[in-house]
Order: C-alpha cells, then sequence, then structure tokens
C-alpha cells in the first residue's frame, strides 16, 4: 500500500507510524455495501488490512509535541484533561443466612484495589507519542500523574497525586492487552485506557 511521499492525513496503522510511504499488507477481510442513493450510485468498502509482520516500515520522525494540559501518563506529559471513570474494589463480600440476617466478610484493606478508565482527546503530535510510549513499555509500571480535583481512582484515593499503575489497554482479556485509537478528525484522535493502580506513591 503506498501512500506516496507527502502527508496524507491518513494513519492506516496508527499516528506512530505516520501517513507517508509504502506498508506491507494483507487484505484480511473485505465487505462491500449494495449501492447508495447519497451518493447516488457509490459504493461503500469495509477493509481490514494487516501489516505484515518482519517488513520494512516507512521511515518517520516524530513531530514537536504540541502540549494540550497538565495530565502526564509515565514519559509523556502535556496531556488533556480527561473524565476519569474509577472503579473501586472492596474486599468485602455480602452474605445472608437462612433466617434474612447479613453479614461481612472483609478480608481487610489490603485486599482492596482501583482501576481507572477515560478517553484521551489528544492532537496528532500527542497520540504519535503516547502510542509509540505505551507499545514499547508493556510490562513496566508506568507513573500517572495528575493535578489537584482529578480524582483519577476516586474519592478513596484523593484529587491528585502520582499513581503507580499497570496499564490494561483499551480492552484486555487473559491474554493480550489491546490499543485501539480513532482517528476522528483533522488532527483529533481518541484513544480509550484503563489503568490498575499498584499504590499512590505521593
Amino acid at each position: 500500500m503506498s501512500l506516496g511521499n507527502e502527508p496524507t492525513g491518513f494513519y492506516p496503522f496508527g499516528p506512530d507510524y505516520g501517513d507517508v510511504g509504502d506498508f506491507t499488507v494483507r487484505v484480511m477481510e473485505r465487505i462491500q455495501s449494495g449501492i447508495l442513493y447519497t451518493p447516488y450510485k457509490w459504493f461503500e468498502e469495509n477493509i481490514v488490512l494487516q501489516l505484515v509482520p518482519n517488513t520494512t516500515l516507512p521511515s518517520y520522525t516524530f513531530q514537536q509535541r504540541i502540549k494540550q494540559g497538565k495530565l502526564k501518563i509515565g514519559d509523556i506529559d502535556g496531556l488533556r484533561w480527561v473524565q476519569f471513570n474509577p472503579k473501586t474494589m472492596y474486599s468485602l463480600k455480602l452474605v445472608k443466612t437462612r433466617n434474612g440476617m447479613p453479614y461481612t466478610l472483609d478480608n481487610g484493606l489490603s485486599g482492596d484495589s482501583w482501576e481507572t478508565g477515560f478517553e484521551l482527546e489528544l492532537n496528532y503530535s500527542n497520540a504519535a507519542a503516547i502510542v509509540n510510549y505505551l507499545t514499547k513499555i508493556r510490562d513496566f509500571d508506568i507513573d500517572i500523574i495528575t493535578q489537584n480535583n482529578y480524582f483519577s481512582f476516586g474519592m478513596d484515593q484523593l484529587s491528585s497525586g502520582t499513581y503507580s499503575t499497570k496499564q490494561l489497554g483499551t480492552s484486555y482479556d487473559s491474554k493480550e492487552i489491546i490499543l485501539n485509537i480513532k482517528h476522528v478528525g483533522f488532527n483529533q484522535f481518541v484513544l480509550p485506557l484503563s489503568f490498575y493502580m499498584k499504590e499512590k506513591i505521593a
């Protein structure tokens, strides 16, 4: 797939791989629509491409970053404020006896855990930087640094601070962590992320 030598604004494999040059791909799926009325007599193609592993990728130079805010994830600062969606899991189990009396089994504070999820809205320079960073440090702890009134991991963990985390990606299962970034408009990307909090360190 040849994109030429001039910027196209089309990032088929993410902002960290750029929008110029030649990519070796395989068509994995192709679904064609019926004839469209708007625009009239056009057809729509839905194509899934797989980047062929171990092929030469186009050379790419990251642009100078334009900061959008004060959120910092790992080495990438200047990220825009996000709406955090914290999830607190207390190590409590509620049970009812046969006569309806409720009891609580408490495994202690050490059994409690916290996660958070959010959607990062990014310009191109930050999208390329954060995706490149997250894909290179898959097994390492990542510090998230927030400002006052962010409450990134809920009220229990205070409004700001430095949190040591493990990334859970856009989605995850027992075998893999997936990052799904969307190019939603000119110089606009959306990256849903979630993290597990290991500890609040500051």
